[in-house]
């Protein structure tokens, strides 16, 4: 095949602080992008001091706040290039992440979809490639045409920066809204259950993992979520693989609240975890401590009570 011309999407919200470092990851590759389209989500801080820098380099679109999943759809529908690829505003590329995904299509005509490892960063401490694919990881570094769990396990490995796809394969409306901020698991196992794809164990991309407190809103959104896309493609991963990644989902849910100090919040979806892994010794120990922990929130309130009272 001809070599592709990719479209670079990046959706901004509150990014001016990281905006530059994503923006010159891009501007520093050995094999150009054909273009570069920031959508701003309805941004609250300044972009036009990055505006002025970048000039006529980037394609700036400005929308109202409606969320990740709709700047990237806004920003595909703007994109020309013959391929699309998607880059975070706080994350960035190796400088030869293009050249390389660029060959791999070249090379492999029926691949659609092209992705990579990637590296976790820390402010303040060294990058290490991306735990998240240990385990259930995938096939590196040729064709795959996936069928049943399998197309579940390894787009749940893709990150969304190091992806570079084939734009008519997107269609108009690629992201569906209502699954955030699972849309793009829920994209990609759509994707990979239809398509030749390609997942390199070159790391390509620096995923970077910002500082910031748990929010109840957050982590119950992004789970729920995730366990409506577990049901979406219940059929896609049998019995047994469903029950798997619906325990994967509680467990993570369970954690999230234990680490922040909340084991009252913590015990219903760890019980919904031992509900499906009964066997389970890990899920009985969470269990576990989450009922002490909610006994002594509940003690420790009721106390607290008693003292207000008597003052």
């Amino acid at each position: 095949m001809n070599k592709p011309e990719i479209s670079v999407v990046i959706p901004a919200f509150n990014a001016s602080r990281t905006l530059s470092r994503a923006l010159d990851s891009v501007f520093r590759q050995t094999s150009a992008a054909s273009e570069v389209i920031v959508v701003d989500d309805g941004s609250l801080d300044d972009l036009a001091p990055l505006q002025a820098r970048y000039s006529d380099r980037v394609k700036w679109i400005r929308q109202s706040n409606q969320g990740a999943a709709a700047a990237r759809n806004n920003g595909v529908s703007h994109a020309t290039g013959s391929h699309v690829a998607f880059l975070d505003a706080d994350d960035y590329w190796e400088s030869d992440k293009l050249e390389h995904q660029k060959a791999i299509f070249q090379e492999n005509a029926s691949v659609r979809l092209c992705c990579s490892l990637c590296f976790d960063e820390k402010p303040g401490e060294a990058r290490m490639v991306s735990p998240r694919h240990i385990g259930r990881s995938p096939q590196f570094d040729q064709v795959l045409n996936l069928r049943g769990p399998d197309v579940f396990d390894t787009a749940c490995c893709m990150m969304t920066s190091s992806i570079v796809i084939e734009r008519l394969t997107l269609g108009n409306s690629p992201f569906h809204l209502g699954f955030e901020p699972a849309e793009d698991r829920e994209l990609w196992i759509r994707l990979v259950s239809n398509w030749p794809v390609y997942f390199t164990k070159r790391p390509t991309t620096t995923i970077v993992l910002e500082p910031g407190s748990l929010s109840r809103t957050k982590i119950d959104r992004d789970c729920g979520n995730m366990l409506r896309v577990v049901e979406q493609y219940r059929e896609l991963l049998g019995p047994k693989a469903s029950r798997w990644w619906q325990a994967r989902v509680y467990r993570r849910w369970a954690a999230e609240y234990l680490g922040s100090g909340d084991p009252r919040a913590a015990f219903r979806p760890a019980f919904n975890r031992l509900r499906l892994q009964p066997w389970s010794a890990q899920a009985w120990w969470i269990v576990g401590k989450a009922a002490i922990g909610k006994v002594r929130d509940r003690s420790n309130t009721v106390t607290t009570m008693r003292f207000s009272k008597m003052g």
